[in-house]
């Protein structure tokens, strides 16, 4: 594999990883009644490391969207991380 055809192919995972993240967001939001916060930066490592020892229940992340299946850890999570 050359390195035009490598970069492709990370352009095209990273592409449909973005657009699965956005549908199964949707979904979670819309049919689960999950909470969706939108930071003004990407999730970084201490933020993560947050979110694993406060979380009660499951969240999930990407770029600078987390998902929460509880309003309290979303909640929490602004007030902590002042979106």
């Amino acid at each position: 594999m050359n390195i035009q055809q490598e970069i492709y192919e990370n352009a095209a995972r990273d592409l449909a990883e973005h657009i699965d993240f956005g549908l199964i967001s949707d979904l979670l939001v819309s049919e689960c009644g999950w909470t969706r916060v939108e930071s003004s930066r990407p999730v970084e490592k201490d933020m993560l490391n947050w979110l694993k020892v406060n979380c009660k229940l499951h969240w999930k992340h990407r770029g600078d969207v987390v998902l929460f299946e509880s309003v309290k850890d979303a909640n929490w999570f602004v007030l902590r991380w002042s979106i």
